[in-house]
């Protein structure tokens, strides 16, 4: 299997999925390639202690139960960020504290003029900002408005990966892009 741009996994997929499934070596670092930065800076946003170590922790879960994955990218990304939600909750168990979020060289180091947009905007000189935003959120906040947006998980796998109900997801993210809209506003003002 052949891969060139590792950007057009979307595109191709239901290819790269099969190929990844029969064991292939290169569909695999298709699919990290295109996963991994997000997955990670997600882990560094919600405080991991050890985000590389429940990475390569999430990346073994997706290849355990990879054989029973039917769908598209836009599923297939969804169901990695809930495994990637799923690790850092079992961290969490295993050590009993709360998430922190790091430093600002740590964050930036998810930066890469390949990844998307919105790893991009969280990648540049906005991470204090966005760290100090988020921390202004509850826990839930935070979890829904990074599993959704930066994750781009639907609203009901939000709501079963969190343990809440649909319509909780809806009104927390709601509650969410409020104050962040709020928190936006009086930024630019301020400037």
């Amino acid at each position: 299997m052949r891969l060139h741009d590792v950007s057009s996994l979307e595109a191709q997929f239901s290819r790269v999925l099969a190929s990844a499934k029969s064991g292939d070596e290169q569909a695999w670092t298709a699919i990290y390639s295109d996963l991994a930065p997000a997955l990670h800076g997600y882990l560094r946003l919600r405080g991991a202690a050890s985000a590389e170590d429940l990475l390569g922790e999430t990346f073994l879960q997706l290849a355990r139960k990879l054989q029973d994955f039917e769908g598209e990218y836009a599923q297939f990304r969804s169901w990695a960020f809930v495994i990637t939600h799923h690790r850092l909750i079992d961290e969490r168990r295993r050590h009993g504290r709360r998430p922190t979020v790091n430093g600002e060289d740590e964050l930036a180091e998810v930066a890469d003029p390949s990844h998307s947009p919105e790893q991009i905007a969280l990648a540049n000189d906005e991470w204090p900002w966005v760290a100090e935003q988020l921390s202004a959120l509850t826990q839930d906040q935070q979890d829904v408005i990074l599993l959704r947006v930066m994750g781009g998980v639907s609203v009901e796998e939000t709501a079963a990966a969190l343990g809440k109900k649909s319509g909780t997801v809806r009104v927390i993210q709601h509650r969410a892009l409020t104050t962040l809209r709020h928190s936006m506003r009086a930024r630019s003002v301020t400037e």
